[in-house]
């Protein structure tokens, strides 16, 4: 017989962890904290990068072609063919940035890290030789990561201004950070070079059984497979309604909310003004931190020095308990804002909207963006630095909202122009873990010479995400089960 599996090739890559679940990012994840995959959709200033629902990496917007000067204006591969560097098979992106035509990218292959657009941007500029895609070699070791990690030990690579951060598969977190206290070594180092994050604890034990450390510009926080949380960098919190931290150069345990159990963590803002965010597998949102530009979603712009949930409609509630999905601004140094998604797939946005929200004014509580309904099935967002994009149901082209600039909507223009609600107009992309059209994918070949199917011969279906209903749009043929 010959078969057809109708799913996305990309949620085991090459090499990676044994528990690596690509595919579960999304409205759809699950509540397992340790395989959710939070960079499939990576955005920055004006350039974002996707991991495919075949696999592949693809970048688009401004300077991100080979070069790391000239815009690329509609989704580009990464290959041999388009980073004539690359010698390796990609398998994570991350981008970092500090406004309009500051980012620099970052590519781990199979035979280690590269990096190419503006030098210093995230990798202090000791480490790169020029823009052009390269390949890293750091601190004498060819595939660029610490001495004893291979690619395929890396489970999580995370970038925002100034720093790079990777999580092992064993649960050890490395920082190459161009911020002293960032690093989570208490300060010490150069710019140069990685270091294993340890703990304020007594002897200052490493940081370990750590399943995500995401953080922005300046300041990184780890959840551990026990389900606490620990946080280091500058201006850092710890939600027990205790003062800020100025400098805190090693990992502290925050105070959690009660009974939270976090699937996800995150953190927005810029260095001196930073705000968290938990949310907990029951599906209840927390928020701590700065509030001057509504970040937290409470309905006040009161800063808050222990956790307090986010609000639908008002300051008096309903409370955000049904949430399964976020995106912080997280990559680039300046606006704190966050897009939330929840059980119904309606999507809110609220923060700091520096143009990126889809929000009328300056600042915004809690509000469905411009251009969109409650009754869109919004499967994924991301929340840029200058920019939103989404994932909905049944749309073959992503949505974007914000500041147009230099190919950032990977429309194959340059247009400089604000999209203040929701466009479609912007490029065909099935993304890793939220397809929004099924893509068919022969497991086999037909018999005939140059046929893939066999006329008469039955083809097995096996659609995921599950839930959808299956139908013939042409030609002759019946479906069956």
């Amino acid at each position: 017989m010959f078969n057809q599996a109708v799913s996305g090739q990309c949620a085991t890559p090459v090499v990676g962890c044994p528990n690596t679940d690509l595919s579960n990012f999304g409205s759809d994840s699950n509540n397992n904290a340790a395989t959710i995959e939070y960079d499939n959709f990576v955005s920055s200033f004006h350039s974002t990068v996707v991991r495919t629902s075949n696999g592949s990496l693809q970048v688009w917007g401004e300077k991100v072609a080979n070069n790391g000067t000239t815009d690329v204006l509609a989704p580009l591969t990464i290959n041999t063919s388009n980073f004539p560097a690359l010698t390796g098979t990609p398998i994570k992106a991350a981008l970092g940035s500090n406004s309009t035509g500051n980012v620099q990218g970052i590519i781990l292959a199979t035979d280690g890290l590269y990096a190419w657009s503006k030098e210093g941007i995230v990798l202090s500029p000791v480490i790169t030789s020029n823009t052009i895609f390269q390949k890293l070699t750091i601190n004498g070791n060819s595939n660029g990561l610490p001495i004893g990690v291979s690619p395929q030990d890396v489970k999580m690579m995370f970038a925002t201004y100034k720093t790079l951060a990777i999580t092992t598969c064993s649960g050890d977190v490395w920082v190459i950070s161009q911020t002293p206290t960032v690093r989570g070594n208490g300060g010490r180092g150069n710019a140069g070079t990685w270091y294993r994050v340890t703990t304020s604890t007594t002897g200052n034990p490493f940081l370990t059984g750590v399943v995500a450390c995401r953080g922005n510009n300046d300041g990184l926080m780890a959840l551990k497979s026990d389900g606490t949380v620990y946080v280091w960098g500058n201006n850092v919190l710890l939600g027990d309604n205790s003062a800020v931290i100025p400098s805190q150069a090693r990992a502290l345990q925050m105070t959690l909310p009660a009974n939270a159990t976090p699937k996800m963590i995150g953190s927005t803002g810029n260095a001196t003004a930073r705000s968290y965010y938990i949310l907990a597998t029951d599906g209840n949102l927390y928020s701590l931190g700065e509030n001057s530009n509504s970040e937290l979603g409470d309905w006040t712009a009161t800063d808050r020095l222990s956790w307090v949930q986010p609000k639908y409609s008002s300051a008096i509630g309903p409370v955000m308990n049904n949430i399964k999905w976020f995106s912080t601004q997280e990559h680039d140094s300046q606006y704190g804002a966050i897009n939330v998604i929840n059980s119904s797939q309606s999507i809110y946005a609220f923060g700091n909207n520096g143009l990126l929200l889809g929000i009328t004014g300056p600042n915004s509580n809690p509000a469905i963006p411009n251009g969109l309904k409650s009754q869109d099935h919004i499967l994924a967002v991301e929340t840029g630095g200058h920019t939103s994009m989404i994932v909905k149901n049944c749309e073959a082209k992503f949505g974007y909202v914000g500041h147009r600039y230099n190919g950032s909507m990977g429309d194959g223009t340059n247009s400089d122009t604000n999209e203040i609600n929701y466009t479609f107009a912007t490029a065909p992309v099935q993304i890793c873990g939220v397809e929004s059209l099924p893509i068919i994918q022969p497991v086999t070949s037909g018999a005939g010479p140059g046929m893939k199917y066999c006329v008469g011969d039955p083809v097995l279906l096996d659609p995921t995400p599950a839930g959808g209903r299956l139908r013939i749009r042409s030609g002759p043929g019946n479906l069956t089960g």
